[in-house]
C-alpha cells in the first residue's frame, strides 16, 4: 500500500513541475509574412496561448543551441501576452528603428507589454534577406518556437541547407531543437528559398486544419507569395483568411493535471467525512468487511479485494473517456494516454471510498 501511495505523491510533483513550466511548445506560433521593405511581420497562433507568457521574436542569427553576435540592424522584440491568445490568431508587428527603438502590434488586444528590448538602432531588416526566429528565455539557453528565413539557396530542395550560418546578418543556422520544412511534413522552421532571397513574402496557402496539417502547409514554398520589388505584401490580420485550428485545444499534462488534483481534493473530502463520522480515537468501527491503516490518526480505508473490484469498474470509464475528449477536442494525443493511465488509479480509489461509505451508511 505505501508504495502506492508514493507513486501516485511522486506522479502530482511530476505534474507539478510540468504545470509550472513554459507552457508554449515549438510550433504553438509560426510566421505568415515578413515584408523587408516595411519592418513588418506577421505570426498566427497554432494553439492557445496563455496569459502572462513572455515570447521574444528576433531576427538575431541562431547557431544551433544559442544566438550568434548581434549586428547594429538586429534587435529584440518582447512580448508579454495578454490573453489567452486563442488559437488562429494573426498578429502584425511592426518595428521602427531608432536610437529609441519602438514597435507596434495589430490587433492590440493581446498587448500585456510590447518593447524592443536591445538592438534596432538602423535597420531593421537586412534588404538582401532576414529571418524571424521566436523563442522564449534568454539568447545564452533559448528555447526555440518557430523560425523563419526568406534567404534560402537557389535550385536547393528543403532541407537542414537552407539554414547557413555566416558572417553577414542575412543568414542563420537552424535553431536547436526545430524541424525544417520538407514540404511533406509538420515543420517548426521554414527557409524560403524561391530564389536567392525574397524582400517581402506572404503565406497564402491553406487556414484550415490541425496545427500539424498547417505546420506543414505553412513549410510549403507554393504556398507563399514572394517578391522582390519594393512593394510590401498586405499582411495585417484582416488581409488573411480566417485560420481555424481544429484540436487546438487538446488537453496537455497540465490540463491533466488540474483534473488529477480535483480528484485528489475530493478523495480527501470523503476520507475527512468518514473520520469525523465514525472514527472513535484511532480506531475505525469497521462495518463494512474493509481494512486500512491510520496515520497521525486519520483512518484511510483500502482493501485490497475491494479496490480490485473499485479498478475493474474505472477501466470501464477509459473508452467513452477517450471518446468524449475525441468529440470534444478533435484529436487525441501521447498526453492524453498519460493522465489517462494516472487518473485510473485515483478513479478506482474514489470509486471504493464511494462504495465504501455507502454501505457503512446502510448499516448506521
Amino acid at each position: 500500500m505505501r508504495p502506492f501511495i508514493k507513486i501516485i505523491s511522486l506522479a502530482f510533483l511530476l505534474l507539478s513541475l510540468h504545470t509550472s513550466s513554459a507552457a508554449i511548445n515549438a510550433g504553438d506560433i509560426a510566421v505568415i509574412g515578413l515584408n523587408l521593405d516595411a519592418n513588418n511581420f506577421a505570426i498566427v497562433t497554432l494553439a492557445e496561448i496563455p496569459d502572462a507568457e513572455v515570447i521574444n521574436l528576433t531576427d538575431i542569427r541562431a547557431d544551433g543551441t544559442a544566438f550568434m553576435s548581434p549586428l547594429s540592424s538586429d534587435g529584440i522584440l518582447e512580448w508579454t501576452v495578454s490573453g489567452p491568445v486563442p488559437a488562429g490568431t494573426v498578429i502584425e508587428f511592426t518595428i521602427t528603428a531608432s536610437g529609441s527603438p519602438s514597435a507596434t502590434m495589430d490587433p492590440n488586444t493581446y498587448n500585456g507589454g510590447l518593447s524592443v528590448t536591445s538592438g534596432w538602432t538602423s535597420g531593421p531588416y537586412a534588404g538582401n534577406g532576414d529571418q524571424v526566429i521566436i523563442f522564449q528565455g534568454n539568447t545564452t539557453t533559448p528555447t526555440f518556437i518557430y523560425g523563419f528565413s526568406n534567404s534560402g539557396i537557389v535550385g536547393s530542395p528543403d532541407g537542414d541547407e537552407d539554414w547557413l550560418s555566416g558572417s553577414s546578418n542575412r543568414h542563420s543556422g537552424l535553431p536547436s531543437g526545430l524541424l525544417n520544412s520538407d514540404g511533406a511534413n509538420p515543420a517548426t522552421a521554414h527557409a524560403l528559398h524561391n530564389s536567392l532571397h525574397v524582400d517581402n513574402a506572404k503565406y497564402t496557402g491553406p487556414t484550415s486544419g490541425s496545427k500539424n496539417d498547417l505546420l506543414t502547409a505553412i513549410g510549403v514554398n507554393t504556398n507563399w507569395g514572394a517578391t522582390n520589388n519594393t512593394t510590401p505584401q498586405s499582411i495585417s490580420p484582416s488581409d488573411f483568411p480566417t485560420f481555424a485550428v481544429s484540436g487546438a485545444s487538446v488537453p496537455a499534462l497540465s490540463d491533466w493535471a488540474l483534473f488529477i488534483y480535483a480528484i485528489s481534493f475530493f478523495i480527501l473530502g470523503i476520507i475527512g467525512i468518514i473520520n469525523t463520522q465514525r472514527v472513535k480515537k484511532t480506531q475505525l468501527v469497521d462495518v463494512s468487511g474493509s481494512s486500512g491503516f491510520n496515520i497521525s490518526n486519520i483512518y484511510i480505508p483500502f482493501d485490497k479485494h475491494n479496490f480490485h473490484k473499485s479498478f475493474k469498474t474505472a477501466l470501464f470509464i477509459i473508452p467513452p473517456g477517450f471518446a468524449l475528449i475525441y468529440l470534444i477536442w478533435g484529436e487525441i494525443i501521447v498526453d492524453d494516454f498519460i493522465g489517462m493511465a494516472l487518473s485510473i488509479p485515483l478513479v478506482a480509489y474514489m470509486i471504493y471510498l464511494i462504495r465504501f461509505e455507502s454501505k457503512a451508511a446502510k448499516l448506521e
